[in-house]
């Protein structure tokens, strides 16, 4: 995903393979922050980075970074 966010400039093709890490690693928070942070960072878009953090959330509700992150996108 990085690689294509940050480097190839392809936002469709970074999304997508941000999210096919998740649905096979649900528990894995580092890539709930990492979707969030392309989000912010490449789209411009909180909303989404906010919305990610939160699935992450309600999968794993008790995780330290998750919940740290969401108060940073406040």
């Amino acid at each position: 995903g990085d690689l294509f966010a940050f480097y190839l400039k392809d936002k469709a093709q970074a999304e997508a393979y941000y999210k096919k890490a998740i649905m096979r690693g649900p528990n894995q928070s580092y890539l709930y922050i990492q979707l969030a942070s392309v989000y912010r960072d490449v789209f411009k878009d909180m909303s989404k980075a906010r919305a990610i953090i939160n699935e992450g959330l309600s999968k794993n509700p008790n995780d330290l970074s998750l919940l740290e992150t969401k108060k940073n996108l406040q």
